[in-house]
């Protein structure tokens, strides 16, 4: 008779759910990249007909696309995080604060619109969708995914840290002997999660000079 699967806590269960949601919202977010730069381009660098980049080199065109950007951003911002636009006496629809608008923009983006403007500036004419993803957008969104996982593992507690290990461990298909749970906290756990997800592996020698290190028994 074939053993009984060993069930999941609903711990880790729990885990894995708020993972998803973080991962799918982050793939939203790399979709609208895609939507922020071409809906700018539409508006700003379209001429006769084709796309003319050497127009990013005029500063009156580099502010209108970096505050397309962060317009498209905005919207994308408002609607995930349930914020409604506020309007004026004649229904038309008001700017946020300044600061409303850069805590939805780093919130959800990662930039704010000074940041973008920034972005634009340096790179000018180069500042294509292919530069923009590769270079910029790694550093704005590079705490966003670290963030959302730490959220989806604030549930856990002291008492999950074997779980949470052993749950680790079978993910990498590593051997993580080298780890004594009993001496690891809670966000130690927590930090191997996202070293996982950030490197798909855990290395052994960044845990050397941690307090719940094993070191190897001496033949």
């Amino acid at each position: 008779m074939a053993d009984k699967k060993e069930e999941v806590p609903k711990h880790i269960q729990e885990y894995e759910k708020n993972n998803k949601k973080a991962k799918a919202l982050i793939d939203g977010m790399q979709r609208h990249h895609r939507g922020a730069w071409d809906s700018a381009a539409d508006a700003h660098l379209v001429k006769d007909g084709s796309l003319d980049m050497e127009l990013l080199e005029k500063d009156e065109v580099q502010e209108k696309f970096a505050n397309s950007m962060a317009d498209y951003y905005l919207d994308k911002a408002r609607k995930l995080f349930g914020v409604k636009a506020e309007k004026d006496d004649k229904g038309k629809e008001k700017k946020p604060e300044k600061t409303i608008e850069a805590l939805l923009l780093n919130a959800y983006a990662g930039t704010t619109r000074e940041r973008l403007l920034q972005a634009v500036r340096e790179n000018g004419r180069g500042f294509s969708f292919e530069g923009y993803y590769g270079k910029v957008v790694p550093k704005m969104t590079e705490g966003i995914y670290e963030s959302l996982l730490h959220a989806a593992s604030g549930h856990f507690k002291k008492d999950h840290v074997k779980d949470i290990v052993d749950y680790v461990a079978g993910k990498s298909r590593q051997s993580l002997k080298y780890l004594d749970t009993s001496r690891m906290t809670t966000e130690d756990a927590k930090g191997l999660l996202i070293e996982l997800e950030r490197d798909h592996a855990i290395h052994e020698d960044a845990h050397k000079r941690r307090i719940y290190y094993k070191k190897p028994e001496s033949k």
